[in-house]
């Protein structure tokens, strides 16, 4: 008889931010084993790749580079300030359109500056990006 695979990770990962705890709940036969691919399709046009100058289009290819060589398990439980996410702050979700705010509810941030950020949704092991925040313009 076949064992069953082990859980690497828990049923629910916490992800702290400015706002505190944010929970976030992982389905069982889940993708956070899986290294997670990324999509330009939702790009918002305000903060689009082309707006960046060519040190920070580097900055956000070596980051996305790193982070595709990880599991989306192994980007949660490392911290914000390295190669993890934190969750976007409630006050700047408010302020989204409503066509992005249909998208997903659940919109999460990666850095890949000091004050860049790189910020979208995931669906299973996709990661949307909609904004390039270069400035810090959109979290702060």
């Amino acid at each position: 008889m076949k064992k069953p695979a082990k859980r690497l990770i828990p049923a629910t990962v916490s992800l702290k931010g400015r706002l505190g705890e944010v929970p976030l709940a992982i389905p069982s036969g889940s993708f956070y084993n899986c290294q997670p691919k990324f999509s330009l399709i939702h790009i918002h046009s305000k903060y689009c790749l082309s707006l960046c100058i060519s040190t920070e289009k580097a900055a956000i290819i070596d980051r996305l580079h790193e982070l595709s060589r990880l599991t989306w398990g192994e980007i949660w439980r490392n911290p914000k300030e390295g190669l993890g996410a934190e969750p976007l702050p409630d006050a700047v979700y408010k302020k989204m359109p409503d066509e992005l705010k249909a998208k997903s509810n659940k919109y999460i941030v990666f850095r890949f500056s000091k004050k860049g950020r790189i910020i979208g949704f995931h669906k299973h092991d996709t990661f949307h990006i909609v904004w390039f925040d270069r400035n810090h313009d959109v979290c702060s």
